[in-house]
């Protein structure tokens, strides 16, 4: 293979630039349709991916509840940003609860409340062709009722006992993979066993569907807010890390990630290694973040106990792409904060200043 520049030399010097270029503005629509296939590719397999990393962390055990008091509004904003387009894009009317009832504040685990909520409404948009996806919120005595109706394709009397099987699809004969893999009411069943709802379905075959459920009412003397953070609330500047992690462009970029941040990185492949970087500054860590599964069959579990023996209960960040029931149950069981690659920095900076104030990061 010629050397990059070498091949952006040719380009240059080509006598016939001015043709290329012609024959390139002939060829972009094709070139911008292929990229645009290629980018919903990528989209479908992010998206199950995600789906089957969930559905393993549920089936772990490693998801537990942790249910607050919050207003409504912030999550129903937070959906119609995110579907508001997708839905224009197919033509449909997409409606969020306005009023007294938006504004009701709810007993649950907004996390958990929230991918329920993303999962009946991703459905009904994928399986609506035409008329609108709305969103209902009453307010009852002690609970709230919500459910997510649509003008779509319904779902046959036969079928409603299988739709919260995993990999059930009701209109995916062909089983395109960019309509999923018939994991979100999967998902959503195994939400609502852990908060203790029951979703109920309606559904009438070329009419529509509805998916309702019930949250227990809030109390508003005990509100927060669970969707806003800001740069300010995860500084971590200041800060000494271990990082362990074998792979060498991983660790360099992590590293110089958290350099930007305001941190001090000490980064090797191994624990020894990071003990005699530490020992030579007589630095003491404030954090390890290490990688799972590590050479010569160790991982961070075994990181974190030989630097803890060091300094005692040092907080642990565990960065891994296992999706292994067993592996999660002993990180989980450890204490230590679990992140699945691929990571965003901003949810790896999210976690670490949750271990750094002495709370543990969810798991979802």
């Amino acid at each position: 293979m010629r050397p990059l520049f070498t091949l952006f030399r040719f380009a240059i010097d080509d006598d016939n630039l001015p043709v290329r270029r012609e024959q390139l503005r002939a060829r972009s629509p094709e070139i911008e349709r292929l990229g645009q296939q290629i980018g919903k590719s990528v989209d479908a397999l992010g998206a199950m991916f995600d789906d089957l990393l969930d559905i393993s962390r549920l089936d772990a055990g490693i998801i537990e509840p942790r249910c607050q008091h919050f207003h409504l509004h912030d999550l129903f904003d937070r959906l119609y940003v995110d579907f508001a387009a997708l839905a224009q894009d197919k033509g449909l009317l997409l409606s969020m609860p306005s009023g007294d009832d938006c504004d009701a504040v709810v007993y649950s685990d907004p996390f958990l409340l929230e991918r329920m909520l993303r999962n009946l409404l991703s459905n009904a948009i994928r399986y609506t062709g035409r008329g609108e996806v709305v969103i209902h919120c009453r307010a009852e005595e002690d609970r709230i009722e919500l459910a997510v109706s649509d003008s779509g394709v319904g779902i046959q009397p036969a079928a409603l006992a299988q739709i919260f099987d995993e990999y059930y699809q009701t209109d995916n004969p062909h089983r395109d993979r960019r309509k999923g893999l018939g994991l979100g009411l999967s998902i959503v069943r195994r939400i609502e066993n852990l908060l203790g709802y029951r979703v109920e379905v309606a559904s009438v075959p070329d009419t529509g569907s509805t998916f309702g459920f019930a949250v227990p009412r809030g109390d508003p003397a005990q509100l927060v807010r669970p969707f806003v953070f800001t740069q300010a609330q995860q500084d971590v500047s200041g800060r000494t890390i271990a990082l362990v992690e074998d792979d060498a462009d991983i660790r360099e970029s992590t590293a110089d990630l958290m350099r930007n941040w305001g941190c001090t990185v000490f980064a090797a492949e191994a624990a020894a290694t990071v003990l005699r970087e530490l020992d030579k500054m007589s630095a003491q860590p404030d954090l390890l973040v290490s990688d799972y599964r590590l050479p010569q069959n160790q991982t961070a579990l075994e990181v974190m106990r030989k630097l803890r023996e060091r300094w005692g209960d040092l907080p642990t960040l565990v960065l891994t792409g296992d999706t292994g029931s067993e592996a999660l149950q002993a990180i989980r069981a450890s204490g230590a904060g679990l992140l699945h690659k691929p990571i965003a920095p901003a949810r790896l900076r999210a976690a670490m200043h949750l271990l750094l104030q002495g709370a543990v990061p969810r798991v979802i």
